[in-house]
């Protein structure tokens, strides 16, 4: 399978963190990118792994791992069911911690499907919309008075009225003016001929279409018009929480009931790309969250490793495992040791390791005596 690659902004939200604690982790040489400055898929696991140490720390069952030596299949269930019983439910069976970062690391860069998470997409992806809706056509407001401080028959009024005008199509604050600053800003006052309210409205219609805000008959006909809102409106839409919660209001109510799914294929913006990245982005933050909540939480609950040494355990498995006993995934170690002491087919490396983690108190190291070894 070919390694996916992202860029830092990418990259640090699915990983949770701001792209300038990511930077500084490149820095560090704790997270490594490739000539172009990308970050591969693999360098997940860092942050996996913090996650599962944070999750030790904070919980209070910890991690056990079992070593045997040469057992048949039929014994390693019977211990497996033995741990199982001897916990009490309250660790999880983990094969490795390799396995266990895998399988996040998938559920890193995927996206549940059931009903509850895909309505929870859903809110989110809309307000994010509706944010991006009111923070554009704001900006677009202003662009729009800036280029009219020259323009004496429009200066003359009040930028509050102004603005009102061009961001909601009406006047709240200077009503008796309306229809005077409406006929000043439809004057083609602009070097090309053009109107403050004609720019103004043709940037709405184009952060709409950009928004896929759309009809889906083709037409890119907007679904919503400038004069739809209010003052009250677009500051309700600037105090929601990104996690969902809509307001009782009816403009945005009536938003989310609209028919807003970007188009797949969309590459620029009259295609409705902006919405499209706002999708990927609530995907990618529900996919992370889940992900690394799940290492976080196997750390919290505790869990168990059997690692039964055989002919076919290779060098690798070995060196991986000793990595992880020496880093302190494993709170307790339980080795088979008949009559007191080692096999003599116990790997060096892992006679070693047991000895380190003794002396230096990484985990508490003993012999093991579930039932059956």
């Amino acid at each position: 399978m070919t390694e996916r690659f992202y860029s830092y902004r990418e990259f640090a939200r699915i990983v949770g963190i701001s792209p300038q604690t990511l930077s500084e982790l490149i820095k560090k040489n704790k997270v490594r990118v490739n000539s172009a400055g990308q970050v591969p898929e693999r360098e997940v696991e860092y942050f996996i792994r913090r996650k599962l140490k944070k999750g030790l720390d904070d919980g209070t069952n910890g991690s056990v791992l079992y070593i045997t030596v040469g057992k048949a299949q039929e014994e390693l269930e019977v211990l497996l069911q033995t741990s199982k019983e001897a916990a009490g439910g309250k660790l999880a069976g983990v094969a490795s911690i390799e396995d266990l970062i895998n399988e996040t690391r998938k559920s890193l860069f995927s996206v549940k499907t059931d009903d509850v998470t895909l309505n929870s997409i859903r809110v989110q992806y809309v307000t994010g919309i509706l944010k991006e809706l009111a923070k554009r056509s704001h900006e677009a407001a202003f662009r729009c008075i800036s280029r009219c401080a020259d323009i004496s028959d429009i200066n003359r009024f009040p930028l509050v009225s102004l603005y009102e005008m061009l961001m909601y199509d009406h006047l709240y604050t200077d009503k008796e003016n309306e229809d005077e600053i409406r006929r000043c800003l439809l004057k083609g006052v602009l070097s090309d001929g053009s109107s403050l309210l004609g720019t103004m409205e043709a940037a709405f219609k184009s952060i709409a279409v950009s928004l896929h805000i759309v009809a889906d008959d083709g037409s890119k006909r907007p679904l919503i018009s400038r004069a739809d809102w209010n003052p009250d409106t677009v500051q309700s839409i600037r105090v929601m929480p990104d996690e969902g919660g809509i307001p009782d209001n009816d403009f945005i109510k009536k938003f989310f009931t609209m028919p807003l799914v970007p188009g797949s294929g969309a590459r620029s913006r009259k295609d409705g790309l902006e919405a499209l990245k706002i999708l990927k982005a609530v995907q990618t933050k529900n996919a992370s969250k889940d992900g690394l909540l799940k290492a976080y939480n196997t750390g919290v609950r505790g869990y168990y490793t059997f690692f039964n040494v055989s002919d076919e355990t290779t060098e690798q498995e070995l060196e991986t495992l000793t990595g992880d006993i020496y880093q302190g995934y494993y709170k307790v170690i339980e080795f088979e040791a008949p009559g007191g002491s080692l096999p003599a087919n116990f790997p060096d490396a892992l006679r070693t390791a047991l000895s380190v983690c003794h002396k230096n108190n990484i985990a508490v190291v003993r012999t093991m005596k579930l039932s059956g070894s």
